[in-house]
């Protein structure tokens, strides 16, 4: 068991690498394997940022829904300020929909854009 967790570890490293190279189609490849194994919160959170990146926003915010199920604590917040920069980016684009959003998430974009608002 450990040395599975060992080499599930060495593959997220992998992934994260991928995306930072922006090899986002080589990082969908392993995730959509890996999730067919065992779908974990982590899994599910980098798919959300592969599909992101590739402009899948309706994908991302499947896959950040899922990953915030599994969360707790920390790691939760993050997935919300993940999905308030999923909307932020459907924005720019005219392509938001608001149908998604829970209220944590919504507490996250207010919050943003007061914060956006204050820097400029």
């Amino acid at each position: 068991e450990y040395m599975g967790f060992i080499i599930f570890m060495d593959k997220m490293e992998e992934v994260k690498s991928k995306i930072a190279a922006n090899e986002i189609p080589e990082a969908l490849k392993i995730l959509d394997s890996e999730i067919e194994k065992a779908s974990t919160p982590l899994l599910f959170f980098l798919r959300s940022e592969c599909h992101e990146k590739l402009g899948g926003y309706e994908q991302a915010l499947k896959d950040i829904n899922e990953s915030i199920k599994g969360y707790t604590g920390i790691e939760a917040i993050k997935a919300h300020e993940k999905k308030a920069d999923i909307f932020w980016n459907m924005g720019r684009l005219g392509a938001v929909s608001y149908t998604h959003l829970t209220l944590p998430t919504i507490r996250l974009v207010q919050i943003s854009v007061v914060s956006v608002s204050l820097k400029k």
